[in-house]
Order: structure tokens, then C-alpha cells, then sequence
């Protein structure tokens, strides 16, 4: 199945998602079993977007490049291929249009996004508020804006899986659902993970390594306990 992006005739600054069917089935055939399933991790802002001000000297982007390269390993030695929407600080920017964009070419089994908070308390997960959509037939066109509504109740056992892998490591946590970019154009699960301090004292800051660890080590796990369930040859571990 290939994937146009096409401007859509008579709507202004609108874009959409056209389908062209090269099979005849909604989704492209399973990949090879040699081939390992793809993660793909989205660190938040970078180059001139510094983001949230999270410490005395320290930016947002940072801490979610550095919160990515801890959990990238970790997910690479459960046997997924790891990809990074960034892994340095890039100019210009990348939009967060041309972050889905890539996300979306991988075929990805899932996609995380990273963002940090220099207020409240443990991790937060966020999936999207678009309501869930049926399957769409192969010749549909999908709305740039609503891709990611085919794949709600997918997105919604990541984070219930992952939710559970925090409470499990006594991070303190919360879910939600909200409606933002790049989350919504994703064609695949998708969650949006915001950490902030550990501790309501603000001990254990979100640029603390050993905290910063420990919320690693619990999303490896649970994404690959969570993909597990879906392919039986990545096992259900850890």
C-alpha cells in the first residue's frame, strides 16, 4: 500500500492522505520474520525549539534526546529495530508534520514521543483524544489530522501496559488523552510520554540519570511484553 500526501481541493491549509491500493487488503502484508519490528522513538523539540525550561540551565530537548538514548539500548537488546526521529539538536528544527512523516515510511510497531515538564510529579502518558475510527477501506481517504484513529484501541493497551510497568517500579503515574501533533497523524500505536520529577519535593528531577533509568528500563519492558501478545516470536518477557 503506498501513502500521498495531497492537498485536499476546495479546503484551505488542509491536507490529507490519500490511499493508493497496490493489494487488495487495509493493511501492507506482515514483514518477513528475519526482519525485526520497528520502534520508533520521537525526542521532543531540538535545534532553536528548546522546549520547557526543566532545570536552572537545562532544556526540555535535552532531557528527551538524553531519556531516548537510555531507552533505545534497552529496546535494542529485546531484539527491536530502534529508530530516532532525531540524535542530536538539528537546524532547522524538524516539523512536527515531518516528524509523522517519518515515523509513518517505517511501518512502525509503535511510536513513543518524549517530552519533559519542569512541573508536577512522575510520568504522565498521553494517547490520542480522536475517537475511534472502524477500519477504513484500502481506497479511503483518511484526513492527515485523524490518522492516528484507526489505531486508538492498539495506543491505548501500549499505555495501559506501560502504565502498569511504572507502577510496577514505583514511578508515580497518570494517563490521558489529548489531541496534539505529531500524535494524531501517526499511522501506527502511538503514545506521548511527559516525565517530571520523581518526587512532589521536586528530588529526583527529570534530569536525574538514575530516575531517568529506572523510567527506561520500565518502557523496554513493557513495550516488549506489550508486543509480545501481538507476535509471539518476540516473547513476553521481562
Amino acid at each position: 500500500m503506498r501513502w500521498t500526501k495531497v492537498a485536499a481541493a476546495g479546503i484551505t491549509s488542509a491536507s490529507i492522505w490519500a490511499i493508493t491500493a497496490q493489494v487488495a487488503v487495509q493493511t501492507p502484508a506482515p514483514a518477513p520474520p528475519h526482519l525485526r519490528a520497528v520502534i520508533f522513538l520521537d525526542p521532543a523539540h531540538g535545534g532553536a525549539d528548546g522546549g520547557a525550561k526543566v532545570g536552572d540551565s537545562v532544556l526540555e530537548k535535552a532531557v528527551t534526546l538524553e531519556l531516548a538514548n537510555r531507552i533505545r539500548p534497552l529496546l535494542s537488546a529485546r531484539g527491536f529495530d530502534v529508530r530516532m526521529t532525531r540524535e542530536g539538536d538539528p537546524t532547522p528544527t524538524p516539523t512536527t508534520d515531518q516528524r509523522a512523516g517519518l515515523q509513518n515510511q517505517a511501518h512502525p510497531a509503535a511510536c513513543i514521543i518524549l517530552h519533559s515538564a519542569p512541573t508536577g510529579t512522575g510520568v504522565h502518558i498521553y494517547t490520542s483524544a480522536l475517537p475511534e475510527a472502524t477500519i477504513i477501506p484500502a481506497t479511503s481517504i483518511v484526513p492527515w489530522d485523524e490518522a492516528q484513529s484507526t489505531y486508538i484501541a492498539s495506543s491505548l493497551r501500549l499505555s495501559s501496559e506501560i502504565s502498569t510497568a511504572f507502577s510496577r517500579s514505583q514511578i508515580p503515574v497518570s494517563s490521558g488523552r489529548t489531541w496534539m501533533p505529531p500524535l494524531d497523524n501517526l499511522l501506527c500505536p502511538a503514545i506521548a510520554i511527559e516525565i517530571a520529577s520523581l518526587n512532589a519535593d521536586g528530588s529526583k528531577p527529570p534530569t536525574d540519570a538514575g530516575y531517568q533509568q529506572r523510567v527506561a528500563e520500565a518502557i523496554a519492558g513493557a513495550v516488549l511484553f506489550w508486543h509480545g501478545k501481538i507476535d509471539p516470536t518476540m516473547g513476553a518477557a521481562q
